[in-house]
Order: structure tokens, then sequence, then C-alpha cells
């Protein structure tokens, strides 16, 4: 008779993701969170358009290889431009060769972030898939990308006004801004569990608590804290 060891099963981590548009306050607010929790070791994880680890690193490279062929082949979309204005195109507008590669990248950073989550702990994300889900692009493949996108436990959408965004950001694009939040608070993997924080009238301290307190109701694994209130 063949005996095996008895092992509890093991719990899975609490997904906590942060989005907003560039100068929102994501990774200023995953840093204090992070912190504020370090007694339950919380993982973070940046989960944007470039990461830091060597798949990231080789995607970078077959990225500007398939940004030179594009610029250098003058293929049909972008012949009408110049080089200056093509070059801006494809970083407005990726290929969809650059975006199955960012696919690949982005769910790799995703399920290795999960395995390193110790039993039950908390995973922080910074970003999370924002570039897909804050994207309205009618291609077939990004539309495939944006169903993909897994769903977290908890979001948080930061916004701010174009004044705050403009002191922290040189160049902000309102109705981009606008066009971003409607798509993230509409995605399947996010609709009816994000929670608004506008970083622009709540302070920074403050920002952290509430996403804290938010967390706290998740489990009595988190200790509560104390909230500021608008």
């Amino acid at each position: 008779m063949i005996r095996l060891p008895l092992t509890a099963p093991r719990r899975r981590a609490l997904t906590v993701a942060f989005l907003g548009m560039d100068g929102a306050g994501k990774s200023t607010t995953v840093r204090n969170v992070a912190k504020t929790l370090a007694h339950l070791a919380p993982v973070q994880q940046y989960l944007g358009w470039r990461g830091d680890g060597a798949v990231d690193r080789a995607y970078l490279k077959i990225v500007k290889a398939i940004r030179m062929g594009v610029l250098i082949n003058h293929r049909r979309h972008v012949r009408e431009l110049d080089f200056e204005q093509r070059l801006e195109y494809l970083r407005a507008r990726p290929t969809q060769a650059e975006l199955a590669l960012y696919l690949v990248g982005l769910y790799h950073r995703y399920t290795a972030t999960l395995d390193r989550a110790r039993d039950g702990g908390i995973v922080l994300f910074d970003r999370f898939f924002c570039d897909l889900v804050g994207a309205d692009d009618p291609r077939p493949l990004p539309r495939l990308a944006t169903k993909l996108v897994p769903t977290p436990d908890l979001a948080f959408l930061l916004t701010a006004d174009e004044q705050t965004l403009r002191a922290r950001r040189d160049a902000v694009d309102v109705a981009r801004v606008a066009e971003f939040e409607r798509c993230c608070l509409s995605h399947p993997a996010l609709r009816g569990r994000t929670t608004v924080i506008d970083t622009g009238r709540v302070p920074e301290a403050a920002v952290a608590e509430l996403a804290i307190q938010t967390i706290s109701r998740r489990g009595d694994f988190v200790t509560t804290t104390s909230c500021a209130r608008r």
C-alpha cells in the first residue's frame, strides 16, 4: 500500500489591481500599501508595457526589430507619413505581432508573480494590463487579448483632474484619459469590482488607507487600519 503525504491545499493569493493613467499615483499607492501591510509580506509586480525580466528584455528586442521593419518597408497604413510620424504612430498603435508578444510577456509576469505569493498572501499589481483594458482597438487580436485579461479580486482606478495630471506629467491627453477610464470601468474583468479614488482630492497617505480599508473587507488576514475619509 502506498501512502501519500498529507498536505493542506494551498490558498489562492488575493490579487489587487491598481489602474490609472500615467501620473495618477499607481506606483506611489502600491508602495504605500505594501509598506503598511509589510507584516503580510505582499508581493508587488508591475504589469505595464515594459518589465525588467529576461523575457521582457527579449520581447523589447523583437519589438524593435518589428518596428524597424515596418518603418523601412513603408507598409501601406503608414506609407503617407514621414519617418518621425510613422515612429509615433507605431508607439501609439502597436502592430498585432507586438501585441501578441506583449500578451505573452504579461501573462508570464502574472503567473510567475502568483507562484511567488505565499499561501493566502496578497499580490499588488501596478498597472495590471492597463494597455489592454484601457484601449478600444477594433483589430481582431487586440479584441481577443482584451477578453483574455484575468479577473482580479479587487481593483482600484486612480483618477485625477487635468491640472493634477499636468503637474505630474508634461503632456496629458484629456480625451485619452476619459476614454481610458471608460474602458476600464466597462471591462468585464473589472466591472463591479473596481473602486474609483480621485488622487487629486485625496491626500497621498489617505489614498493608501482607503485602499487598505477596502482590502481588509475581503478577509480577516488583513488587520483593520484607520482610514482618513474625504
